[in-house]
Parts: C-alpha cells; structure tokens; sequence
C-alpha cells in the first residue's frame, strides 16, 4: 500500500500524531510498598509537569497519563517495563515466564526505573472517500525504462490523472509531485477510495522445499539454526544473575542432532563447543528412555564435560513422542565448590577438591529444585553459591527453551524431515571442506612438540594424507599429571575441531562435519586422557587442563602445521574470593598477544584461540566487589619481533579492598610462546604482588591471601613473530 502522500509521510504523520511527553527516574530500590509510597508524591508532581507541556503543545485534549515501571530481579541488568497495576510483582513474574519461561521464584525485585508518560491528541485529517468508477488506464506517454536486463517502453501517467476505482497492470510508473511510484512487471495496481495505491503481485506458484539438497536453501538453513543458537546466547545472558555469564560472556549455545552430532552454534567459546557433542552422546547412552519434559543437566568431566566449573543443561526435542533434536548450553558458574573459592584450586589433587560432580541428573524445574541444591550442599566439598548455581541453571533452561521452540517452529513450517536432512548437508558440507582444505597442505608426516609450565610435555604427530585426510597421535605426551593440568579427550575434540576449522577460509558453522576427515590417537593414562574411577576423590583433578591444557594442544598442533606461531597459550585464570564476610566468587580470563602468521601480525591485547570470553567492565567490577582496577592496559613490546610481529600482551593491576583468597592458574611464565620461521618468541608472562614489604614475583600457578590495599600484577605474554626481520 503507498499513501496519496508517501513521500511526505513523516511531516503528514507529525501533524496528524498524539503528542507524548515523558520523563523517567532512576529507582534502583526494592519494588514494596514502602518504596511505593515514597515515590508517590513525586510522581504525582512529574505527572502535573508532563499534563502541564502536552496542553502547552496544543492538545485539543488529554488521553491519559501512564506509569511504566522497569522491573529486574535483583542481580540482573536487563528489565521488563511492566505497566502500572496493583499487583507488580506478579505482572512482573507472568511476563518474566511468558518471555523466558521460569521464574525465581520468592527472589527480590527490584525497580530500576519508573517512567511517566503524559499522551494529548490533535486535530485529526479525516480524509474524503471518493465514489468507486472501476476503470482500466491507458496512458498514450510512455517511459524507455530497463526491466529484467530488457529495455522497454513503459506507460507514464500522471498521479492527477488516477481516480478511486482505476486499475493498472504492470511494468508502469506512476508520476508524482514528489516522487514516483514504479509497478514492476507481475505486479497489478488498483486505486482505493482515499486515493491509496494498492499493489498486489500475481500469483506464482512457490516452488516447494524438499528433502533434496539445494545449495540456496542450505545457506538459509545454516542462518536460520545459527540464529536460533544466537538467539538462545542472548537468552542467557539476559536472564543470568551472575557476573560470569552476563558480563564475560562465558558460555555456549548449540543445536544437535537427535543421534548427538554438533550441527550449528553461535559464535561463543571454542573449548566448550567440541565436547558438547560428546557430552550428549554420553547422555543417549546413559539414559535409555528419554522424555518429553525432561531436562539434564551434567558437568562430569569424564562423560563429555571439561572441568566442574562448566555445567551442561540439555534439553531434548520432542514433536509429539518422537525425540528429533537436541538443545544445549553451556555456562562457566564462578562457584561450584572446592577447596578454595571459584572452583578452580591450583593444588587439587584430584576431582573431589576441585567441586562438586554433577553426573547426569534428570532435573524438571518445578520439581527437582530441592534434590539439586541437596546435591550442590552435600559434596565433601559444596558450592558457596547455590542459589547463584539454580538460577544459572534455570537461565539456561530457558535458553535451551528458547532453541526447542524455534526448532519446532522450522518443523511446523518445513517438516521434520527437511529440517534433518539441512542438518545433514549443513554436516557434509563442512567434511567437503575440511578435505579441501587439507589438500592445500602437502602430504606427510608434521610434528611438534611443547612444555607446560610444569614441565609435562604435549607432542602431536599428524600424518596428512589427501585421499584419508588427517591422523593426529598424541603418542609421546607425558603421563598423568599429579596436578590438575590433565585434559580429556572430549577437550582434545574441541581443539582438534578448532584448529582444523581454521584452516577453511569460509564462513562456515562449526560442526561434526569437520571431524570426519580426522582421526585421533590419545594414548590411555597419559595428560591427555587419564583414568576413569567411579569415586571422584579418585579421579585426576582437570581444573586447569580445560583452560591452559587446552591452550597448548592449539599451539602444538598450529606449530605442527607451521600456520601460525604461538599466541599467549594461556587463559591468565584469576579467581578470588572472600575470606570472611559477605560470600562471593569472581572468576576473569585474561587476554593476551595474539601469534603472526606468514601474511598478518598477531592482534594485542586479545583473548585467543580456545576461550572467546570478555573481561568484566570496570564500573561493574568495581561495583560488585571490593577491588579497585588500577592499571589495564596493552604490555608494550611483548609480542615476538619478525617479519611479522606477535600481538602485545597485557597489564592488569588489581588492589584489594578487604582480604580475599585468591587462585592464579596461568601458563607461559616458564616457557615463552615460540615464533616461526626466524620470527622471535613472545614474552613471557608476569605474575606479581605488591605489599608494605615491596613486590613478589609469584609462579605460574599459586593461592594465596591477599590483605586490604595490597595489590597484584599480572602481565600476559605476547604472541611469537613469524619471519625472520627483513626477510
């Protein structure tokens, strides 16, 4: 439909438009009554002011004022605007479960704003129908005008010309004073009774999307699952209580197959990505009679998991009783337990010091919430933040909700089976690629070696042939670490799916396909695969092997391969939490200097490779805990000299306000990031204290007590040159 007055449908609009005045005031208090009464006579005032201007404006009367509140449970940053009625609370919490589907139930709200609106109408422009003469127009003016890659005469006729009733078939163009009005080729255009072009495109038969595999419908498939993935992402962060997860971003959202495979995902953290597929194998294979309604919900490092710190809820897809896909999510909590605060201890001996196990557990929200928090509160060592673990968990509910539901959308619109089928062709595009990737790599025998910081050594022998594709053997990698530095093969996966994603230079979603060409061998009881018991005091601790052990693999396989040099190799993991006190737990990664490659300097300042996380801002991390941040800033000249230069680390300078307890689990203090090809190794990063006593240097991993107005140093190497200079 194009209006008489299309071209001036803003200034006509403005005109004929209600006039709105409003204000708002910031609240930031506990939505009760008392706070209620309070601010009554203040609004009462702001609504006088608003009346007051819109009648100054005009109005020829007033439509009604109106107060919207914006409401939060308390803990989160994003609102609902709620609008005036006796009950808040409860108009809050229906909204809140209409748009995420749960509530925290008894949690206090709080109001972040109340805004006042004041609306006046003007005198309204009431058109005049016109009576109705049903004519078909014949313009003797014609335009030369290019249609379909074809020149051609078209009609031209004047808008003054058109009465209600006129009918017109394209090609045509209307003329108007201030525009015009093109009627493509299909298309039919009849004049209304105010004078309103209606265009209506003939009927063409639309060509039905089947099971068979067309390459324009698989590009719309890989958009419309990644934005499934991309909205669950923004989901959580919306709906998640903790630091961790709405500021840093430390989580994953994906979409699965029914038998487990990875067929999409947004673009989160690589480490939690490749095993989220294994982790919902595991779960197919542990529990045989899945359910509608049924959610699960896993952090067990041995069944897919990483470290206990990231807790996996899955949520199966069911049309009618039939189980069709998978949604997932995964989420870094800041607190799961252990001996010391944020659940990753630098000295764990073993999985039980590091948390608490969360082996499958069929959790219906509602129901369960109780049998969790006596879970979390019953391991010989608890989570010091329950509440904060259910109500990650309940975020992540609803995002997975959010992915059923879309999915289930695509199933009503298309039918199951060609929503399969692009989740397949999505997968066995990805494997095409992978080969063709490889084949620009020469065939042979490519190996590599490097050290942890605690001198365990990760060596990888990759065997490239063009016709198999690639064996990755980890045969050489040193044994069982006493520490907590031991990986799993579901976090090999993820590294393995990283790197080799790399090396395909399109924009393709990451997914099972690019394993196919790809074979691993991880020797058993070795740092990369240690062994399973059933009691978790007996199990390898693996804290630190998700985020520095991770770490290393990248660099041992790009090293291999001579791709890239080395980044930071590292998370630069700082954890701290209170000694006494108000409970809490704070959990950073921090960034560093990005490798070079043959052709690009590596980027500064960056977080690389397997973790894709941001850094709290400042003013909400000054604001949630007793910490001032002195110093963040770029490391200068820490990147590795060549041809091309490694990225610059960074400074980070933390002083404390009250005592805390504070764990470092770093890498690349002992060993620096290498460089290739004659380019320099990065530096080495720095961990320091400074006290009444003078500055300390501190090793790669530590746990310590930091005192009020003691301050700790932390500098991230810089990524290795590529290219000796001048080359």
């Amino acid at each position: 439909m194009i209006h008489p007055y299309a071209s001036l449908l803003s200034a006509y609009g403005i005109g004929c438009a209600d006039i709105k005045h409003f204000k708002e005031i910031a609240v930031n208090r506990a939505c009760d009554n008392q706070v209620l009464e309070e601010l009554e006579p203040q609004l009462i005032d702001l609504e006088k002011e608003l009346e007051n201007l819109v009648r100054a404006e005009g109005a020829e009367k007033l439509n009604s004022t109106a107060r919207l509140y914006e409401l939060r449970y308390r803990g989160q940053d994003w609102t609902l605007t709620v609008p005036q009625e006796e009950n808040l609370r409860g108009a809050f919490e229906r909204l809140h479960r209409q748009r995420y589907g749960f509530i925290y139930a008894g949690r206090a709200i709080e109001i972040h704003a109340i805004r006042v609106e004041c609306t006046g109408s003007m005198r309204k422009f009431s058109p005049v129908k016109q009576e109705s003469c049903e004519r078909k127009i014949h313009s003797t003016t014609t335009s030369r005008t290019c249609f379909n890659n074809r020149w051609r005469e078209i009609p031209w006729i004047s808008r003054e010309e058109l009465q209600s009733g006129d009918r017109l078939a394209g090609p045509a163009i209307i003329a108007e004073p201030f525009s015009s009005v093109v009627i493509e080729p299909g298309w039919k255009c009849a004049i209304d009774g105010y004078g309103t072009c209606v265009l209506k495109r003939e009927r063409i038969k639309a060509k039905k999307i089947t099971e068979e595999l067309d390459p324009i419908n698989l590009e719309l498939f890989n958009h419309k699952f990644t934005s499934i993935a991309e909205e669950m992402g923004k989901t959580l962060q919306m709906t998640a209580l903790s630091v961790n997860v709405k500021e840093r971003l430390d989580f994953s959202c994906a979409l699965f197959t029914p038998e487990g495979d990875l067929v999409v995902n947004a673009p989160h953290i690589p480490v939690h990505l490749g095993g989220m597929s294994d982790c919902i194998k595991c779960l197919i294979e542990d529990v045989p009679h899945i359910r509608p309604g049924d959610v699960f919900i896993t952090n067990d490092p041995f069944r897919g998991g990483s470290h206990l710190p990231d807790v996996t809820v899955i949520t199966p897809v069911f049309a009618k009783e039939d189980l069709i896909f998978f949604t997932a999510s995964r989420a870094h909590h800041a607190e799961i337990g252990g001996i010391a605060p944020g659940s990753m201890p630098p000295f764990a001996k073993n999985l039980a010091q590091e948390g608490v196990l969360i082996k499958t557990f069929r959790f219906h929200p509602g129901k369960d919430e109780e049998k969790l928090r006596h879970l979390l509160d019953s391991a010989p060592f608890p989570s010091r933040a329950i509440d904060d673990n259910l109500a990650d968990i309940h975020a992540q509910i609803a995002a997975n909700h959010l992915g059923v539901q879309k999915l289930l959308e695509l199933v009503d619109v298309y039918g199951y089976d060609v929503v399969h089928a692009y989740m397949g062709y999505i997968q066995q595009a990805a494997h095409h690629k992978m080969l063709a990737a490889l084949k620009k790599l020469p065939e042979g025998i490519y190996s590599f070696e490097d050290r942890l910081d605690n001198d365990s050594v990760i060596k990888v022998t990759i065997s490239l042939d063009h016709s198999s594709g690639a064996l990755v053997d980890f045969t050489g990698t040193s044994g069982v670490d006493t520490g907590n530095f031991n990986a799993n093969p579901s976090i090999v996966t993820s590294a393995l799916m990283y790197c080799f994603r790399c090396l395909i230079h399109e924009d393709i979603p990451l997914n099972s396909g690019i394993l196919l060409p790809l074979k691993t061998i991880i020797p058993e009881n070795c740092l990369l695969n240690p062994p399973v018991h059933k009691d978790s005091s007996l199990c390898a601790a693996v804290g630190a092997g998700n985020v520095e052990t991770s770490q290393r693999v990248v660099d041992v396989i790009f090293g291999a391969l001579g791709v890239v040099a080395a980044s930071q190799g590292t998370m630069n993991n700082l954890l701290f939490g209170s000694i006494e006190g108000r409970r809490f737990s704070y959990y950073e990664t921090i960034g560093g200097g990005a490798g070079a490659g043959s052709s690009f300097h590596g980027a500064s300042g960056v977080h690389t490779h397997m973790t894709n996380t941001l850094l709290t801002d400042p003013e909400v991390f000054e604001s949630r805990f007793p910490i001032r941040l002195d110093r963040f800033s770029l490391r200068p000249h820490s990147g590795g000299k060549g041809k091309f230069y490694g990225g610059d680390g960074l400074w980070r300078e933390i002083t404390f306000l009250e005592a805390v307890q504070v764990s470092l689990v770093t890498s690349r203090r002992k060993y620096a990031p290498y460089g290739l090809q004659g380019g320099e190794p990065g530096e080495k990063g720095e961990n320091k204290v400074k006290t009444l006593q003078g500055i300390k240097t501190l090793p790669y991993a530590d746990e310590f007590e930091m005192q009020p107005g003691e301050t700790l140093i932390i500098k991230t190497p810089g990524g290795g040159g590529y290219g000796s200079i001048g080359s």
